[in-house]
């Protein structure tokens, strides 16, 4: 399991070619029912992903067009607007289609906000890029480099 702080990937058992990934943030599991993965398809996304991040550290440049809204409402505007590809984030296939989440630049802060398809409101807590970051690239070294079986 990689963890920094509240966002998790947890890397687990091997099955006709997959493997099971769980994305979690606190006690909330991301993932969908569909928890296995192909690996390379997987590992693509994420790779593509960290690499996003590391390019796009200064997320706060952002803020201003988010000013004065809360986390719910900043959801809703960059989910319907020019920022959803931007803020986008964990967007890796089925495994997390049930769950749409933006990095949101909002108070000062950046929080990871995410809502699963069955829930009426998001979620969000205040992440730093470079944890983001730093718990990917553990997941993409354990998928990598765990004997095939």
């Amino acid at each position: 399991m990689t963890d920094q702080g509240e966002f998790a990937i947890v890397v687990g058992e091997r099955k006709d070619g997959l493997r099971r990934v769980e994305i979690r943030v606190g006690n909330e599991r991301l993932t969908g029912e569909d928890r296995f993965v192909y690996p390379p398809a997987f590992l693509h996304a994420m790779r593509s992903t960290a690499n996003h991040l590391r390019g796009e550290l200064n997320f706060l440049r952002h803020e201003r067009e988010l000013w004065g809204l809360g986390i719910e409402e900043a959801f809703e505007r960059v989910s319907l607007g020019d920022l959803h590809e931007p803020l986008r984030i964990l967007s890796w296939g089925p495994t997390t289609d049930d769950c749409l989440c933006f990095l949101l630049p909002v108070q000062g802060k950046l929080w990871l906000a995410w809502r699963r398809t069955d829930a009426e409101w998001p979620r969000a807590v205040p992440v730093l890029p470079y944890d983001l970051i730093r718990t990917i690239e553990a997941a993409i070294s354990e998928l990598e480099t765990s004997p095939v079986g």
